[in-house]
């Protein structure tokens, strides 16, 4: 799974995440008048009495629990998505138990089947939670089954017939229909944030995601972080030269250097006109054969007017800032490289400000 797949599930299910809470607090509020109201008439339920209380009471309680782990991870999305990605399914297939037990139940002492409550939670429950297409067309096949061999084999169902078959064309329709689209909305909304987080030119993080990035690591710096800074070389020269269009394919060429150098172990990011900027997390070794990587990818880039690439490049690691401070890895970077570019001024003869 990529990271932009699991940052739309865990949007998918934070959309849902109030309804998957207020959901379960009115199953609370009706179970408690349930048993309440069964406690005030326990002469009219008889013998049936606490197969009754304890269809309400399992209810009740596996809602509270549902309800105070919800409130436990709802500050952390990650953690909330984990925790839904199990608890959902789990309790929608409780609740389509919990209404077949019940309409069994009512069969038994009345003879008559009623499907109503089961209908009602085959519209609330993909209301109320994100469950995947796939899985909720299971639980709720599942579930229509269980229901129609009850239907099939113990009450005439001709002259309903026509109206379940239309209800579970309804109730795959509406379900499944409705987790997709919140899977849609979600996608959406992640491709939005992720276009304003991007460099129109390059297609690196932008900026914007670049001083977010920053304050997310004002607070702590792994022990494997480096912060690396790339300047283009020369590039007012090239948009004299070759005009601006070749200058854009140098900048393009470098971020796709950067790309196949560190993808793998960070992000990067254009930060200014010819001035990038990467964070990731790296041993010396991997960061030693990544540097070369970069090297190499440098000087073997060609575009179809055979410009080539020139940058310069420099590096701190957590090492450099035993303070932790990424403002100053920043800065020894930019040092660094300011040191090379002026090395490379200096070995071509070339005038920087020209």
């Amino acid at each position: 799974m990529t990271d932009k797949e699991k940052r739309i599930l865990v949007g998918a299910y934070s959309s849902s995440a109030r309804m998957s809470l207020i959901a379960p607090i009115i199953m609370c509020i009706l179970e408690a008048f349930m048993l309440g109201y069964a406690t005030v008439n326990k002469a009219f339920f008889g013998p049936y009495y606490f197969r009754y209380c304890s269809f309400y009471a399992s209810f009740l309680l596996l809602s509270v629990a549902f309800i105070i782990i919800n409130i436990y991870v709802n500050r952390n999305l990650n953690q909330r998505y984990r925790f839904l990605n199990i608890a959902n399914p789990i309790f929608a297939a409780f609740e389509y138990a919990w209404a077949i037990l019940l309409t069994w139940s009512d069969y038994t002492v009345t003879g008559q089947m009623d499907p109503t409550l089961f209908m009602t939670f085959s519209l609330v429950i993909p209301l109320s939670f994100f469950l995947f297409p796939k899985v909720y067309a299971l639980i709720a096949g599942v579930s229509d089954a269980v229901l129609l061999f009850f239907f099939f084999y113990m009450t005439d169902v001709s002259p309903q017939i026509i109206n379940i078959i239309v209800f579970i064309i309804f109730q795959f329709v509406l379900g499944s229909g409705f987790q997709e689209l919140r899977l849609k909305l979600s996608e959406q909304v992640i491709t939005e944030q992720d276009n304003a987080n991007l460099d129109g030119l390059t297609g690196l993080f932008n900026r914007r995601s670049y001083t977010d990035a920053l304050k997310d690591l004002e607070e702590h710096i792994p022990d494997d972080f480096s912060y690396i800074t790339v300047d283009v070389n020369s590039l007012k020269a090239t948009n004299d030269t070759y005009g601006h269009e070749a200058g854009d394919r140098i900048l393009i060429g470098v971020a796709r250097c950067l790309q196949m150098s560190f993808s793998g172990k960070g992000k990067i990011y254009r930060i200014g006109g010819d001035e990038y900027a990467v964070l990731l997390n790296a041993g010396k070794e991997e960061m030693d054969r990544m540097l070369a990587d970069f090297d190499k990818h440098m000087k073997t880039w060609k575009d179809g007017e055979k410009l080539g690439l020139s940058a310069s490049l420099g590096y701190a690691s957590r090492s450099d800032a035993p303070d932790g401070d990424v403002i100053e890895l920043a800065k020894i970077a930019d040092r660094r490289m300011y040191d090379v570019k002026a090395g490379y001024y200096l070995e071509t003869g070339k005038n920087r400000r020209k």
